[in-house]
């Protein structure tokens, strides 16, 4: 009963795949999402055929490695047509029971329903995406300094104003890089106030000789 409930609240199903009679059980649903055994058990071929084209060999390969492996341990995360038709994605986990020769005998897991979740992953990825392409092809300098104030990240822009290649800014201060710049001590004053206090610093002015121009008097907001 306390399996039962579990599985319940979770949304998810319990499998069993008697692997020497290959006879395919689903139990214990309440998500209507799931495929759960019906009339008849299904089979290890029924299974496959029902998961998206693109995600069935890595779901077989899942499974040969729990047949194969020493623990029976089986992972797999993959794609199937919902009852409406909708495509979900499916996280499953189990595990291979082995008889006395070795062989294996059953295999019996979970599945439960993670289409949010990896819906959730694309769209940030996509998000991700677009402020990388931002961030890289802005007509303006675009550094993100760590609270020491070394580079973690520049464009190309900001690089190129400076006269030197992104990756001689990684890990590096602006003075020890670019020391013809005035003032910087007063920038690294507004800095740690703007880590402490999370106020904007706007319209400042800083003026400098950089490596893009040496000799040649430069200053930038």
């Amino acid at each position: 009963t306390q399996l039962q409930l579990a599985m319940q609240a979770a949304l998810a199903i319990v499998f069993e795949w008697d692997i020497r009679a290959d006879r395919v059980v689903r139990i214990m649903s309440d998500d209507t999402v799931l495929p759960a055994t019906g009339d008849r058990p299904g089979t290890f071929e029924e299974v496959a055929a029902a998961i998206h084209p693109d995600d069935r060999a890595t779901f077989c390969r899942a499974v040969e490695a729990a047949l194969a492996s020493g623990d029976g341990r089986y992972r797999s995360e993959h794609r199937i047509a919902g009852p409406d038709g909708a495509v979900r994605w499916i996280a499953e986990s189990g595990r291979v029971e082995f008889g006395n020769d070795g062989r294996p005998l059953r295999l019996v897991g979970i599945s439960h329903d993670v289409t949010e979740r990896r819906r959730a992953e694309q769209e940030l990825a996509e998000a991700n995406a677009l402020l990388e392409s931002l961030f890289d092809n802005a007509p303006v300098g675009l550094g993100v300094w760590d609270s020491e104030f070394r580079f973690l990240r520049i464009n190309r822009e900001l690089a190129a104003i400076n006269g030197l290649p992104p990756e001689a800014h990684i890990g590096r201060r602006p003075d020890e890089i670019l020391p013809d710049i005035a003032d910087l001590d007063e920038v690294y004053r507004n800095w740690r106030r703007l880590l402490a206090t999370g106020e904007p610093w706007r319209g400042v002015e800083i003026s400098g000789e950089t490596p893009a121009q040496p000799g040649r008097l430069r200053h930038w907001q």
